[in-house]
């Protein structure tokens, strides 16, 4: 065998080798598939390269995105691929959707969402269906408040799996039951953690603030009288 092909030898000695293997077969480099997990690109590469250990919890998720199976990349037990799509539940294939995008990041696409629900309250021309000052502010502290919590997870080893959690949530598609008993939301610990229970507060407070607009879809619902009375409640209004 030439030096040349022997360079070309993909080994599958190690967990590391193997998860490599199933970033590559789908198509993605590991900085785009860190981004994607809310892992660091060094991070990554360090369980790549044995220097760290590949956890189950990451494994699982690598299984469920790319469709490689979690106990193959671990232990190299066959088979090697599952059928991704028929194997996941209904928030978990959200993931998948989120991540079959080749031009968009989660974090990007969840958080242009809840920027383009917020534009016409904050830019509007109808002065009974737009913001007042301290709405905007507050809105504005919301959204920096919870891009904080990301930003605090996405340095961890097991950065991606509070951070994933945490675009769920800020989906609005999901109730608080549905993604605390979900694999994501057990392996996150998110029924215990102050700052999931935080991101789950700010969500509720987002959804009052945007429902000024009872166009919107997919948020929480109710009357404006119901809404303001709430809102001064928690003092986002005078």
């Amino acid at each position: 065998m030439s030096k040349n092909n022997s360079l070309n030898i993909i080994r599958t000695d190690g967990p590391g080798d193997r998860l490599l293997i199933a970033i590559q077969e789908n198509s993605m480099t590991q900085k785009k598939f860190a981004q994607l997990i809310g892992m660091s690109p060094n991070g990554l590469n360090s369980i790549i390269k044995g220097k760290k250990r590949l956890s189950r919890v990451l494994a699982i998720a690598t299984e469920r995105l790319t469709g490689v199976r979690a106990d193959w990349i671990l232990q190299n037990e066959q088979p090697k691929t599952i059928d991704a799509l028929k194997e996941l539940d209904p928030w978990a294939r959200l993931i998948l959707e989120y991540f079959q995008n080749e031009h968009e990041k989660v974090h990007d696409y969840v958080f242009r969402e809840i920027e383009q629900k917020a534009s016409d309250l904050k830019h509007g021309l109808e002065k009974d269906k737009i913001w007042s000052e301290e709405e905007r502010n507050r809105f504005d502290d919301l959204l920096r408040e919870v891009r904080g919590y990301i930003q605090f997870f996405l340095g961890s080893e097991e950065g991606w799996a509070p951070n994933m959690f945490i675009y769920l949530v800020m989906s609005f598609r999901y109730e608080r039951s549905e993604l605390e008993g979900s694999w994501l939301g057990m392996e996150s610990d998110a029924s215990k953690s102050e700052k999931m229970s935080r991101v789950w507060e700010i969500r509720e407070e987002m959804s009052l603030l945007l429902n000024k607009n009872t166009n919107l879809k997919g948020l929480v619902h109710g009357n404006r009288s119901c809404l303001y009375k709430n809102l001064k409640k928690i003092q986002i209004i005078n």
